[in-house]
């Protein structure tokens, strides 16, 4: 009865869909059938396309500290990979973070570079705050802050977090993170 219980309170979701959704919420376009999306080619269906001239413009932090693991780091950017081949159009600003921010690159659909060329790195200890900081510091705009982390964070101040964005934090690796966060949390299995 408890697992029963523990599954219909806490249901399960697709964290890639819900990372999808957060990201589409930000588009200030529609969709149209006159360009389908890519999406749909290898099921025989025609999904459709966002209208042309519309991309989608984000952050994402990638956690590197000391408590994330080599695993972890490819489902990361595997992960950023998968935003890229959800979006025909897009803007990645993406870097990672312990203490300070790393190796900041822009990806887009018009460039060259790819994710898989993307180097991480860091090792020490974990202040997402420096994630915000970094950004304004850069007046960075960005429709929305994806933060991939395994959750070993500590306490968290929300004035640090005011980009006035949505921000994500995807959880891999500990189910039991229970910090209150400026944003939306999505535990990725």
């Amino acid at each position: 009865v408890k697992r029963l219980i523990d599954q219909l309170t806490n249901p399960k979701m697709n964290w890639r869909e819900l990372i999808r959704q957060q990201i589409q919420a930000t588009l200030k376009s529609d969709f149209t059938f006159a360009r389908p999306s890519r999406r749909g080619w290898h099921m025989d269906a025609i999904l459709p396309g966002m209208k042309p001239g519309e991309q989608i413009d984000i952050c994402v932090a990638i956690d590197m500290s000391g408590s994330i693991s080599n695993e972890q780091a490819v489902d990361f950017l595997t992960e950023i990979k998968g935003i890229t081949d959800q979006f025909e159009e897009f803007k990645l600003h993406v870097w990672c973070f312990d203490t300070e921010v790393y190796n900041p690159q822009v990806f887009t659909s018009d460039g060259g570079d790819e994710i898989g060329s993307y180097q991480p790195k860091g090792g020490g200890g974990t202040s997402p705050e420096c994630v915000p900081h970094y950004m304004k510091e850069k007046d960075m705009n960005p429709e929305c802050l994806i933060f991939l982390t395994d959750g070993y964070i500590g306490r968290q101040d929300p004035n640090d977090y005011q980009i006035g964005k949505p921000i994500m934090w995807c959880i891999k690796g500990n189910p039991h993170f229970d910090i209150d966060v400026v944003g939306k949390v999505v535990h990725v299995e």
